[in-house]
Protein backbone atom coordinates (compact mmCIF):
# COMPACT_ATOMS: atom_id res chain seq x y z
CA UNK A 1 0.00 0.00 0.00
CA UNK A 2 2.99 2.44 0.45
CA UNK A 3 3.07 2.81 -3.22
CA UNK A 4 -0.48 4.27 -3.63
CA UNK A 5 -0.18 6.32 -0.56
CA UNK A 6 2.88 7.66 -1.92
CA UNK A 7 0.65 8.59 -4.84
CA UNK A 8 -2.48 10.00 -2.97
CA UNK A 9 0.68 12.49 -0.96
CA UNK A 10 1.91 13.39 -4.79
CA UNK A 11 -1.87 14.36 -5.19
CA UNK A 12 -2.45 16.61 -1.79
CA UNK A 13 0.79 18.09 -2.65
CA UNK A 14 0.31 18.93 -6.63
CA UNK A 15 -3.03 19.74 -6.06
CA UNK A 16 -4.02 23.68 -7.18
CA UNK A 17 -5.40 25.13 -3.84
CA UNK A 18 -5.65 28.56 -5.72
CA UNK A 19 -8.56 27.54 -7.45
CA UNK A 20 -12.38 25.46 -6.79
CA UNK A 21 -11.56 23.71 -9.39
CA UNK A 22 -8.44 22.13 -8.09
CA UNK A 23 -10.14 21.92 -4.26
CA UNK A 24 -13.08 19.91 -5.43
CA UNK A 25 -10.73 17.81 -7.51
CA UNK A 26 -8.66 16.89 -4.50
CA UNK A 27 -11.57 16.44 -2.20
CA UNK A 28 -12.77 13.84 -4.58
CA UNK A 29 -9.57 12.29 -4.71
CA UNK A 30 -9.44 11.81 -0.87
CA UNK A 31 -13.17 10.79 -1.15
CA UNK A 32 -12.32 7.43 -3.02
CA UNK A 33 -9.07 6.60 -1.51
CA UNK A 34 -9.24 3.37 1.11
CA UNK A 35 -8.93 3.65 4.40
CA UNK A 36 -5.74 1.20 4.21
CA UNK A 37 -4.32 4.00 2.08
CA UNK A 38 -4.95 6.72 4.03
CA UNK A 39 -3.51 5.19 6.99
CA UNK A 40 -0.48 3.60 5.20
CA UNK A 41 2.92 5.17 5.28
CA UNK A 42 4.89 6.32 2.43
CA UNK A 43 8.80 4.81 1.49
CA UNK A 44 10.12 8.39 2.96
CA UNK A 45 7.96 8.44 6.36
CA UNK A 46 5.17 9.06 7.81
CA UNK A 47 2.84 11.54 5.80
CA UNK A 48 1.68 13.23 9.00
CA UNK A 49 4.95 14.47 9.29
CA UNK A 50 6.08 14.81 6.13
CA UNK A 51 2.86 17.27 5.20
CA UNK A 52 2.26 20.51 6.59
CA UNK A 53 -1.07 21.06 8.58
CA UNK A 54 -1.27 24.29 7.55
CA UNK A 55 -0.54 24.03 4.00
CA UNK A 56 -2.27 20.47 3.03
CA UNK A 57 -5.04 20.88 5.64
CA UNK A 58 -7.79 18.98 3.50
CA UNK A 59 -5.37 16.30 2.99
CA UNK A 60 -3.69 16.42 6.47
CA UNK A 61 -7.38 15.92 8.33
CA UNK A 62 -8.50 12.66 6.26
CA UNK A 63 -4.84 11.02 6.96
CA UNK A 64 -5.36 12.25 10.52
CA UNK A 65 -8.62 11.10 10.78
CA UNK A 66 -8.37 7.52 9.22
CA UNK A 67 -5.36 7.01 11.56
CA UNK A 68 -7.39 8.18 14.62
CA UNK A 69 -10.62 6.29 13.83
CA UNK A 70 -8.91 2.87 12.30
CA UNK A 71 -6.31 1.63 14.03
CA UNK A 72 -6.35 -0.67 16.59
CA UNK A 73 -3.70 0.21 18.80
CA UNK A 74 -3.00 4.34 18.05
CA UNK A 75 0.45 5.20 18.38
CA UNK A 76 0.09 8.14 20.98
CA UNK A 77 3.30 9.49 20.77
CA UNK A 78 2.60 10.54 16.76
CA UNK A 79 -0.93 11.06 16.81
CA UNK A 80 -1.25 13.50 19.67
CA UNK A 81 1.29 15.40 18.83
CA UNK A 82 -0.21 15.55 15.35
CA UNK A 83 -3.37 16.29 16.65
CA UNK A 84 -2.19 19.31 18.96
CA UNK A 85 -0.31 20.59 15.59
CA UNK A 86 -3.47 20.10 13.20
CA UNK A 87 -5.70 21.96 15.33
CA UNK A 88 -3.27 25.19 16.17
CA UNK A 89 -2.10 25.44 12.68
CA UNK A 90 -4.91 23.90 9.76
CA UNK A 91 -6.69 26.70 7.16
CA UNK A 92 -10.14 27.10 8.17
CA UNK A 93 -10.49 27.85 3.93
CA UNK A 94 -9.27 24.55 3.19
CA UNK A 95 -12.45 23.40 3.35
CA UNK A 96 -15.02 26.10 1.80
CA UNK A 97 -15.70 23.56 -0.81
CA UNK A 98 -16.23 20.27 1.96
CA UNK A 99 -14.81 17.70 3.97
CA UNK A 100 -15.65 19.14 7.15
CA UNK A 101 -17.29 15.66 8.10
CA UNK A 102 -13.44 14.80 8.80
CA UNK A 103 -13.38 17.34 11.50
CA UNK A 104 -16.33 15.39 12.81
CA UNK A 105 -13.75 12.50 12.90
CA UNK A 106 -11.49 13.23 14.15
CA UNK A 107 -12.60 14.29 17.26
CA UNK A 108 -14.10 11.42 17.73
CA UNK A 109 -11.09 9.32 17.30
CA UNK A 110 -9.82 11.77 19.65
CA UNK A 111 -11.48 10.65 22.44
CA UNK A 112 -11.19 7.08 20.82
CA UNK A 113 -7.21 7.72 21.52
CA UNK A 114 -7.55 8.92 25.14
CA UNK A 115 -10.20 5.75 26.04
CA UNK A 116 -7.67 3.36 24.89
CA UNK A 117 -4.18 5.20 25.50
CA UNK A 118 -5.15 7.26 28.58
CA UNK A 119 -8.24 6.48 29.60
CA UNK A 120 -9.53 9.75 31.95
CA UNK A 121 -6.89 12.06 30.77
CA UNK A 122 -9.45 14.21 28.58
CA UNK A 123 -7.32 17.08 29.54
CA UNK A 124 -4.88 16.81 26.80
CA UNK A 125 -7.91 17.59 24.57
CA UNK A 126 -9.29 20.57 25.63
CA UNK A 127 -6.72 23.19 24.42
CA UNK A 128 -6.30 21.79 20.99
CA UNK A 129 -10.17 21.32 20.48
CA UNK A 130 -10.63 24.86 21.83
CA UNK A 131 -8.22 26.70 19.38
CA UNK A 132 -9.57 24.25 17.06
CA UNK A 133 -13.20 25.48 17.74
CA UNK A 134 -11.94 29.40 17.61
CA UNK A 135 -10.24 29.18 14.31
CA UNK A 136 -13.46 27.79 12.60
CA UNK A 137 -16.24 29.98 14.87
CA UNK A 138 -15.50 32.88 11.74
CA UNK A 139 -16.71 30.71 8.99
CA UNK A 140 -14.70 28.86 6.54
CA UNK A 141 -14.61 31.38 3.56
CA UNK A 142 -12.17 34.80 3.57
CA UNK A 143 -15.63 36.97 3.38
CA UNK A 144 -16.65 35.29 7.09
CA UNK A 145 -13.43 36.43 9.19
CA UNK A 146 -14.71 40.03 9.52
CA UNK A 147 -18.33 39.39 9.80
CA UNK A 148 -17.41 36.74 12.87
CA UNK A 149 -14.80 38.36 14.62
CA UNK A 150 -14.15 37.10 18.07
CA UNK A 151 -15.69 40.00 19.74
CA UNK A 152 -19.24 38.67 17.80
CA UNK A 153 -21.40 36.00 17.76
CA UNK A 154 -19.62 32.72 16.37
CA UNK A 155 -20.40 29.83 13.84
CA UNK A 156 -21.41 26.30 15.38
CA UNK A 157 -19.07 24.26 14.37
CA UNK A 158 -18.41 20.36 14.48
CA UNK A 159 -15.75 21.17 17.62
CA UNK A 160 -18.04 22.53 19.82
CA UNK A 161 -19.60 20.10 21.38
CA UNK A 162 -16.48 17.73 21.53
CA UNK A 163 -14.52 20.57 23.04
CA UNK A 164 -17.37 21.40 25.67
CA UNK A 165 -17.44 16.87 26.51
CA UNK A 166 -13.99 17.36 27.08
CA UNK A 167 -13.96 19.97 29.19
CA UNK A 168 -16.83 18.49 31.46
CA UNK A 169 -15.03 15.17 31.58
CA UNK A 170 -11.63 16.70 32.55
CA UNK A 171 -13.38 18.96 35.02
CA UNK A 172 -12.36 22.13 33.47
CA UNK A 173 -14.76 24.19 33.01
CA UNK A 174 -13.03 27.58 32.74
CA UNK A 175 -10.97 26.47 29.63
CA UNK A 176 -14.28 26.05 27.97
CA UNK A 177 -15.70 29.66 28.94
CA UNK A 178 -14.72 31.49 25.94
CA UNK A 179 -16.29 28.80 23.99
CA UNK A 180 -19.59 29.02 25.35
CA UNK A 181 -19.76 32.93 26.20
CA UNK A 182 -20.04 33.36 22.42
CA UNK A 183 -23.31 33.49 20.97
CA UNK A 184 -24.03 30.61 18.40
CA UNK A 185 -26.06 32.14 15.95
CA UNK A 186 -24.65 31.69 12.80
CA UNK A 187 -24.32 28.22 10.50
CA UNK A 188 -21.75 27.88 7.62
CA UNK A 189 -23.56 24.84 5.59
CA UNK A 190 -19.68 23.85 4.34
CA UNK A 191 -19.21 22.75 8.11
CA UNK A 192 -22.03 20.11 7.50
CA UNK A 193 -23.44 20.89 11.19
CA UNK A 194 -26.38 18.53 11.78
CA UNK A 195 -29.23 19.58 14.53
CA UNK A 196 -27.43 16.87 16.71
CA UNK A 197 -24.59 19.25 16.83
CA UNK A 198 -26.19 22.19 18.10
CA UNK A 199 -28.49 20.12 20.72
CA UNK A 200 -25.34 18.97 22.33
CA UNK A 201 -23.61 21.90 22.26
CA UNK A 202 -26.34 23.60 24.14
CA UNK A 203 -26.77 20.94 26.44
CA UNK A 204 -23.13 20.55 27.36
CA UNK A 205 -22.60 24.33 27.38
CA UNK A 206 -25.83 24.14 30.05
CA UNK A 207 -23.33 21.66 32.20
CA UNK A 208 -20.45 23.98 32.02
CA UNK A 209 -22.29 27.11 33.29
CA UNK A 210 -23.68 25.03 36.10
CA UNK A 211 -20.15 23.63 36.95
CA UNK A 212 -19.07 27.81 37.03
CA UNK A 213 -21.65 28.01 39.54
CA UNK A 214 -23.51 30.66 36.54
CA UNK A 215 -27.23 29.75 36.76
CA UNK A 216 -29.01 32.04 34.60
CA UNK A 217 -26.44 31.42 31.60
CA UNK A 218 -26.80 27.61 32.50
CA UNK A 219 -30.86 27.76 32.07
CA UNK A 220 -30.74 29.87 29.08
CA UNK A 221 -28.26 26.62 27.42
CA UNK A 222 -30.89 24.08 28.20
CA UNK A 223 -33.77 26.39 27.17
CA UNK A 224 -32.07 26.72 23.85
CA UNK A 225 -31.65 22.54 24.08
CA UNK A 226 -35.10 21.83 24.99
CA UNK A 227 -37.21 24.65 22.75
CA UNK A 228 -35.38 23.99 19.05
CA UNK A 229 -37.95 23.48 16.53
CA UNK A 230 -38.40 19.70 16.27
CA UNK A 231 -40.82 17.23 15.23
CA UNK A 232 -40.01 14.70 17.67
CA UNK A 233 -38.43 14.80 21.40
CA UNK A 234 -35.22 13.95 20.96
CA UNK A 235 -33.18 12.21 23.70
CA UNK A 236 -31.04 15.54 24.47
CA UNK A 237 -34.01 17.13 24.39
CA UNK A 238 -35.09 15.07 27.31
CA UNK A 239 -31.85 14.84 29.53
CA UNK A 240 -31.57 19.07 28.78
CA UNK A 241 -35.16 18.99 30.24
CA UNK A 242 -34.55 17.58 33.07
CA UNK A 243 -31.37 19.61 34.16
CA UNK A 244 -33.48 22.82 32.75
CA UNK A 245 -35.68 22.04 36.03
CA UNK A 246 -33.54 21.86 38.63
CA UNK A 247 -31.48 24.69 36.91
CA UNK A 248 -34.66 27.27 37.19
CA UNK A 249 -35.29 25.87 41.05
CA UNK A 250 -31.38 27.27 41.69
CA UNK A 251 -31.84 30.67 39.78
CA UNK A 252 -35.22 31.81 39.71
CA UNK A 253 -36.95 29.39 43.08
CA UNK A 254 -39.41 28.00 40.54
CA UNK A 255 -39.60 26.25 37.14
CA UNK A 256 -39.56 29.08 34.25
CA UNK A 257 -41.68 28.56 31.73
CA UNK A 258 -40.49 27.47 28.16
CA UNK A 259 -40.49 30.06 25.31
CA UNK A 260 -43.83 29.90 23.56
CA UNK A 261 -42.59 28.64 20.80
CA UNK A 262 -41.93 25.77 22.17
CA UNK A 263 -42.88 22.04 20.06
CA UNK A 264 -46.23 20.82 21.71
CA UNK A 265 -44.64 17.55 21.40
CA UNK A 266 -41.53 18.39 24.00
CA UNK A 267 -44.49 19.59 26.41
CA UNK A 268 -46.01 16.08 25.35
CA UNK A 269 -42.76 14.22 26.15
CA UNK A 270 -41.83 16.05 29.75
CA UNK A 271 -45.26 15.44 31.07
CA UNK A 272 -44.25 11.38 30.01
CA UNK A 273 -40.54 11.69 31.11
CA UNK A 274 -40.14 14.43 33.87
CA UNK A 275 -42.76 13.44 36.12
CA UNK A 276 -40.51 12.71 39.34
CA UNK A 277 -38.82 16.45 38.26
CA UNK A 278 -42.25 17.84 38.35
CA UNK A 279 -43.61 16.50 41.67
CA UNK A 280 -40.12 17.47 42.89
CA UNK A 281 -40.29 21.57 41.52
CA UNK A 282 -43.56 21.18 43.10
CA UNK A 283 -42.80 20.76 46.63
CA UNK A 284 -39.38 22.97 46.25
CA UNK A 285 -41.85 25.86 44.96
CA UNK A 286 -43.66 24.97 48.99
CA UNK A 287 -40.84 26.35 50.16
CA UNK A 288 -40.52 23.95 52.58
CA UNK A 289 -36.60 22.71 53.73
CA UNK A 290 -37.32 20.02 55.64
CA UNK A 291 -39.98 18.13 53.29
CA UNK A 292 -38.01 18.68 50.18
CA UNK A 293 -34.92 17.47 51.91
CA UNK A 294 -36.35 14.65 53.37
CA UNK A 295 -39.79 13.24 51.82
CA UNK A 296 -39.74 14.30 48.57
CA UNK A 297 -35.98 14.12 48.05
CA UNK A 298 -36.47 10.53 48.89
CA UNK A 299 -39.33 9.91 46.84
CA UNK A 300 -37.45 10.66 43.76
CA UNK A 301 -33.77 10.12 44.76
CA UNK A 302 -33.60 6.91 43.00
CA UNK A 303 -34.61 8.58 39.70
CA UNK A 304 -31.83 11.51 40.25
CA UNK A 305 -28.67 9.32 40.99
CA UNK A 306 -29.38 7.01 37.72
CA UNK A 307 -29.69 10.35 35.20
CA UNK A 308 -26.83 11.59 37.12
CA UNK A 309 -28.39 14.75 38.11
CA UNK A 310 -27.80 14.44 41.91
CA UNK A 311 -25.43 17.01 41.89
CA UNK A 312 -28.30 19.66 40.40
CA UNK A 313 -30.68 18.60 43.25
CA UNK A 314 -28.50 18.95 45.82
CA UNK A 315 -27.50 22.29 45.06
CA UNK A 316 -31.50 22.94 44.31
CA UNK A 317 -31.89 21.90 47.91
CA UNK A 318 -29.03 23.81 49.45
CA UNK A 319 -30.18 27.24 47.57
CA UNK A 320 -33.65 27.13 49.25
CA UNK A 321 -32.60 27.53 52.45
CA UNK A 322 -30.64 30.65 51.18
CA UNK A 323 -34.31 32.05 49.18
CA UNK A 324 -35.71 31.36 52.77
CA UNK A 325 -33.12 33.72 54.50
CA UNK A 326 -33.71 36.15 51.62
CA UNK A 327 -37.87 36.32 52.22
CA UNK A 328 -37.37 37.15 55.57
CA UNK A 329 -36.09 40.46 54.56
CA UNK A 330 -39.20 41.19 53.35
CA UNK A 331 -40.51 40.95 56.70
CA UNK A 332 -38.33 41.66 59.12
CA UNK A 333 -35.36 44.52 60.16
CA UNK A 334 -33.78 42.77 62.92
CA UNK A 335 -33.49 39.34 63.82
CA UNK A 336 -31.23 36.85 65.80
CA UNK A 337 -29.08 34.33 63.79
CA UNK A 338 -30.91 31.63 65.87
CA UNK A 339 -34.20 32.87 65.07
CA UNK A 340 -33.15 33.12 61.08
CA UNK A 341 -32.24 29.08 62.02
CA UNK A 342 -35.80 28.52 63.24
CA UNK A 343 -37.48 30.19 60.41
CA UNK A 344 -35.41 28.50 57.84
CA UNK A 345 -35.31 24.88 59.41
CA UNK A 346 -31.88 25.29 60.59
CA UNK A 347 -32.26 25.34 64.36
CA UNK A 348 -29.97 23.81 66.53
CA UNK A 349 -31.78 22.00 69.07
CA UNK A 350 -33.97 19.00 68.15
CA UNK A 351 -37.44 20.63 68.17
CA UNK A 352 -36.36 23.55 65.85
CA UNK A 353 -36.78 22.17 62.94
CA UNK A 354 -34.91 18.90 63.00
CA UNK A 355 -35.87 17.02 59.74
CA UNK A 356 -37.11 14.05 61.77
CA UNK A 357 -39.34 16.15 64.37
CA UNK A 358 -38.08 14.29 68.17
CA UNK A 359 -34.74 13.38 69.47
CA UNK A 360 -32.33 15.89 70.97
CA UNK A 361 -29.47 17.53 70.21
CA UNK A 362 -25.85 16.28 70.48
CA UNK A 363 -23.52 17.46 73.71
CA UNK A 364 -22.30 20.39 71.05
CA UNK A 365 -25.87 21.50 70.75
CA UNK A 366 -25.89 19.94 67.09
CA UNK A 367 -28.36 17.95 65.81
CA UNK A 368 -27.04 13.73 65.16
CA UNK A 369 -26.81 13.50 61.13
CA UNK A 370 -29.47 11.39 60.91
CA UNK A 371 -33.13 12.20 60.12
CA UNK A 372 -33.82 13.00 63.73
CA UNK A 373 -32.23 12.41 67.45
CA UNK A 374 -30.22 9.12 68.04
CA UNK A 375 -33.31 7.01 68.35
CA UNK A 376 -34.38 7.74 64.54
CA UNK A 377 -31.30 8.45 63.07
CA UNK A 378 -30.67 6.89 59.48
CA UNK A 379 -29.26 3.74 58.96
CA UNK A 380 -25.54 3.92 57.77
CA UNK A 381 -26.58 2.79 53.94
CA UNK A 382 -29.18 5.87 53.99
CA UNK A 383 -27.46 8.35 51.62
CA UNK A 384 -30.88 10.59 51.56
CA UNK A 385 -29.84 14.30 52.32
CA UNK A 386 -31.60 15.53 55.28
CA UNK A 387 -32.82 19.22 55.90
CA UNK A 388 -29.64 21.34 57.23
CA UNK A 389 -29.34 21.35 61.09
CA UNK A 390 -26.97 24.18 61.74
CA UNK A 391 -25.40 26.28 64.88
CA UNK A 392 -25.67 30.08 64.49
CA UNK A 393 -22.42 30.26 63.48
CA UNK A 394 -23.18 28.18 60.45
CA UNK A 395 -26.48 30.75 60.18
CA UNK A 396 -23.36 33.53 60.20
CA UNK A 397 -21.17 32.01 57.67
CA UNK A 398 -24.05 31.18 55.23
CA UNK A 399 -25.08 35.16 55.90
CA UNK A 400 -21.37 36.11 55.18
CA UNK A 401 -22.06 34.72 51.61
CA UNK A 402 -24.99 35.70 50.85
CA UNK A 403 -23.95 39.23 51.77
CA UNK A 404 -21.08 38.73 49.69
CA UNK A 405 -22.85 37.73 47.09
CA UNK A 406 -25.33 40.67 47.12
CA UNK A 407 -27.98 38.49 47.46
CA UNK A 408 -28.88 40.30 51.09
CA UNK A 409 -27.35 43.44 52.92
CA UNK A 410 -27.10 42.94 56.53
CA UNK A 411 -25.17 43.86 59.06
CA UNK A 412 -24.45 41.59 62.65
CA UNK A 413 -24.10 42.48 65.84
CA UNK A 414 -22.23 39.94 68.15
CA UNK A 415 -22.15 42.51 71.08
CA UNK A 416 -25.84 43.35 70.85
CA UNK A 417 -26.86 39.75 70.98
CA UNK A 418 -24.58 39.09 73.82
CA UNK A 419 -25.63 42.06 75.76
CA UNK A 420 -29.59 40.95 74.81
CA UNK A 421 -28.97 37.40 76.18
CA UNK A 422 -32.04 35.37 75.70
CA UNK A 423 -34.64 38.45 75.04
CA UNK A 424 -34.60 39.76 71.26
CA UNK A 425 -33.12 43.02 70.04
CA UNK A 426 -35.22 46.04 69.49
CA UNK A 427 -37.50 45.05 66.33
CA UNK A 428 -37.20 41.33 66.22
CA UNK A 429 -39.87 39.20 66.34
CA UNK A 430 -38.17 36.61 68.56
CA UNK A 431 -39.90 34.79 71.04
CA UNK A 432 -37.35 32.43 72.56
CA UNK A 433 -38.02 31.69 76.67
CA UNK A 434 -35.52 33.28 78.82
CA UNK A 435 -33.92 29.98 79.75
CA UNK A 436 -32.44 29.89 76.22
CA UNK A 437 -28.84 30.38 75.56
CA UNK A 438 -27.46 33.68 73.66
CA UNK A 439 -28.43 34.34 70.18
CA UNK A 440 -24.72 34.80 69.03
CA UNK A 441 -25.80 37.62 67.49
CA UNK A 442 -28.28 40.44 65.79
CA UNK A 443 -28.86 40.26 62.47
CA UNK A 444 -30.09 44.15 61.20
CA UNK A 445 -31.74 43.17 57.23
CA UNK A 446 -30.26 46.71 55.06
CA UNK A 447 -31.68 48.28 51.93
CA UNK A 448 -29.33 47.61 48.76
CA UNK A 449 -27.14 50.39 48.58
CA UNK A 450 -26.56 49.91 45.30
CA UNK A 451 -26.68 53.02 42.93
CA UNK A 452 -25.35 51.77 40.05
CA UNK A 453 -23.03 54.68 39.36
CA UNK A 454 -19.63 52.62 39.95
CA UNK A 455 -17.31 52.35 36.89
CA UNK A 456 -18.26 48.17 37.35
CA UNK A 457 -22.03 49.03 36.76
CA UNK A 458 -21.67 51.60 34.08
CA UNK A 459 -19.21 48.90 32.15
CA UNK A 460 -21.84 46.22 32.43
CA UNK A 461 -24.52 48.37 31.48
CA UNK A 462 -22.65 49.26 28.16
CA UNK A 463 -21.22 45.82 27.53
CA UNK A 464 -25.11 44.87 27.87
CA UNK A 465 -26.42 48.05 25.69
CA UNK A 466 -23.65 46.77 22.87
CA UNK A 467 -24.36 43.04 22.83
CA UNK A 468 -28.21 44.23 22.29
CA UNK A 469 -27.11 46.25 19.29
CA UNK A 470 -25.03 43.44 18.29
CA UNK A 471 -28.20 40.86 18.53
CA UNK A 472 -30.37 43.72 17.14
CA UNK A 473 -28.48 44.05 13.89
CA UNK A 474 -27.57 40.11 13.82
CA UNK A 475 -31.32 39.57 13.66
CA UNK A 476 -32.27 42.21 10.97
CA UNK A 477 -29.77 40.40 8.69
CA UNK A 478 -31.18 36.90 9.54
CA UNK A 479 -34.42 38.25 8.48
CA UNK A 480 -33.12 39.69 5.37
CA UNK A 481 -31.26 36.55 4.28
CA UNK A 482 -34.08 34.43 4.81
CA UNK A 483 -36.67 36.71 3.44
CA UNK A 484 -34.08 36.53 0.21
CA UNK A 485 -33.95 33.01 0.31
CA UNK A 486 -35.67 30.78 -2.66
CA UNK A 487 -36.66 28.00 0.11
CA UNK A 488 -38.79 30.63 1.81
CA UNK A 489 -39.81 32.61 -1.30
CA UNK A 490 -41.24 28.64 -2.49
CA UNK A 491 -42.97 27.95 0.96
CA UNK A 492 -44.26 31.51 0.93
CA UNK A 493 -45.63 31.36 -2.81
CA UNK A 494 -47.19 27.70 -1.78
CA UNK A 495 -48.44 28.86 1.31
CA UNK A 496 -50.43 32.05 -0.62
CA UNK A 497 -52.14 29.48 -3.08
CA UNK A 498 -53.05 26.83 -1.37
CA UNK A 499 -54.79 28.85 1.67
CA UNK A 500 -55.14 32.32 0.16
CA UNK A 501 -52.31 33.91 2.63
CA UNK A 502 -48.78 34.26 3.29
CA UNK A 503 -47.09 32.20 6.07
CA UNK A 504 -43.67 33.83 7.48
CA UNK A 505 -41.61 30.89 8.36
CA UNK A 506 -38.39 29.64 7.09
CA UNK A 507 -36.57 26.29 6.62
CA UNK A 508 -34.08 24.85 8.60
CA UNK A 509 -30.35 25.92 8.91
CA UNK A 510 -28.87 22.31 9.34
CA UNK A 511 -27.49 20.24 7.30
CA UNK A 512 -28.97 16.39 7.21
CA UNK A 513 -32.60 15.10 8.86
CA UNK A 514 -34.96 18.43 9.96
CA UNK A 515 -37.10 15.40 11.80
CA UNK A 516 -35.99 13.75 15.04
CA UNK A 517 -38.04 10.44 16.99
CA UNK A 518 -38.56 9.75 20.58
CA UNK A 519 -36.44 6.97 20.14
CA UNK A 520 -33.70 9.02 19.00
CA UNK A 521 -30.41 7.91 20.71
CA UNK A 522 -27.65 10.29 21.82
CA UNK A 523 -24.38 9.28 19.54
CA UNK A 524 -21.34 9.49 21.56
CA UNK A 525 -23.34 11.89 23.91
CA UNK A 526 -22.87 11.07 27.43
CA UNK A 527 -26.26 12.07 29.24
CA UNK A 528 -24.89 11.30 32.59
CA UNK A 529 -22.52 13.86 34.21
CA UNK A 530 -23.50 13.78 37.47
CA UNK A 531 -21.30 14.28 40.34
CA UNK A 532 -19.72 17.03 38.51
CA UNK A 533 -20.76 20.24 41.13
Amino acid sequence: MSDKTDELLAIIAGADYATDKGGRHLLTQLKQATASVLSGLTKTGDPLLLLDPAQYSLGYSYILASRLTTADKPDLSVLLPALSTFCLQFNPHSFALGGADRLHLICRGAFRMVDKCIPGRFAVLVQPLAEATRRLSSGTRPADQSVHSANTDAVLTPCHAWLLRAAIQAKMYRQALPCVSRHVSHFDPALECRIQDFLSYHYYAGIVFAGLKKWPQSLDAFALAVSAPAQGASAIMVEAHKKYVLASLIAHGKVRPLAKTTSAIVHKAAKAKLGAYTEFATAFESGSTSRVATEEYRKVRDTFIRDGNDGLANQAIKCLTTRSIARLTQTYVTLSLDDIGKHVGMGRSGTEGGAGGGGGAGANGRQPSGAGGASTAATPTDTTPHAPILLSTDVENLLLHMVSTSQVSAVIDHRRGSADGSSAGAGSSSSAPAAAADHGGMVQFLDSDESYSSLEATTQLQSLLTSTLRMSDSVREMDRTVHASRDYLGKVVGAGLGRGFMLSHGGSGFGGSAGMDDDMVLEEVDVRMGGYM
